[in-house]
């Protein structure tokens, strides 16, 4: 473990160093993206459908977003569709210690069905069932 001189450290932060920690982190992680494309233009767009609040999303995103950049060297729009109950409990902006981060929130209730059932795609008609029917999950 490495550390930095102390004086560094009282002159940026104004405090003593009370314990020099691990700087190495080793991880194997999996997370799967509900829907990841790529649009013609090269933007990916990520989508995560939600049916119930989920209080550590924020950070799954995050990590989401990170993970995606790191494979695909492109920053993701990030998309969250609420096919739940009620008012949909998500926020389009969080902060988590410094770090803001952004991502689209649409309640999928307030979207006309017009073009949904105009469709002939038939994942569309099983989104529409899913948001209609208050379904807690996902024909895919």
């Amino acid at each position: 473990m490495e550390r930095l001189p102390i004086k560094i450290i009282q002159i940026l932060f104004g405090s003593n160093v009370s314990e020099v920690l691990e700087n190495t982190f080793h991880a194997t992680k999996e997370r799967k993206a509900d829907f990841m494309e790529r649009l013609e233009d090269g933007t990916i767009v990520h989508i995560e459908i939600q049916s119930s609040y989920d209080s550590t999303l924020p950070m799954k995103l995050i990590e989401l977003y990170l993970m995606i950049y790191e494979r695909y060297k492109v920053y993701p729009l990030q998309f969250l569709l609420w096919v739940g109950d009620g008012k949909c409990p998500y926020k389009e902006k969080y902060r988590l210690g410094e770090l803001k981060h952004r991502v689209k929130v649409v309640d999928m209730k307030k979207i006309s069905c017009r073009e949904f059932i105009e469709s002939e795609v038939e994942e569309t008609s099983c989104l529409l069932f899913c948001v209609r029917e208050k379904a807690t999950f996902w024909i895919g």
